[in-house]
């Protein structure tokens, strides 16, 4: 599996787009499940990009519901995006459908933030 494809590059940039606009909404004062909902449903209505592109979306959307807790640091909270993206392409092929694997990478995600945290 190549990270750095043109595909999986896009699938980077998504992850951010989800990551930053729950942020965003829970930073204006939106409750986190509901920013977290209303971003994952915006990204699945747009018929602009891939369904992966609008799962990779919900998913970083429902990573920043819990990062919030661990670290207010934004140059330690842009990594999460970037550990949703590294996850999501090695699970990619090994789970399939929905249920549970977003989840598990959500909270994979904000640990390995949570365990650099610790050790810094």
């Amino acid at each position: 599996m190549n990270l750095f494809r043109l595909h999986s590059m896009y699938l980077l940039f998504f992850s951010f787009v989800g990551f930053l606009a729950c942020h965003i909404l829970i930073s204006i004062g939106l409750n986190p499940i509901l920013a977290s909902s209303l971003v994952g449903f915006t990204g699945s209505l747009s018929k602009y990009i891939s369904k992966k592109a609008s799962t990779i979306i919900y998913c970083s959307s429902f990573a920043a519901i819990g990062v919030l807790e661990v670290n207010q640091r934004i140059s330690l909270l842009l990594l999460v995006p970037i550990f949703v993206w590294i996850i999501f392409r090695f699970l990619d092929n090994h789970f399939h459908g929905h249920g549970g694997k977003l989840g598990t990478i959500a909270f994979l995600s904000v640990s390995f933030l949570f365990c650099l945290v610790s050790y810094l």
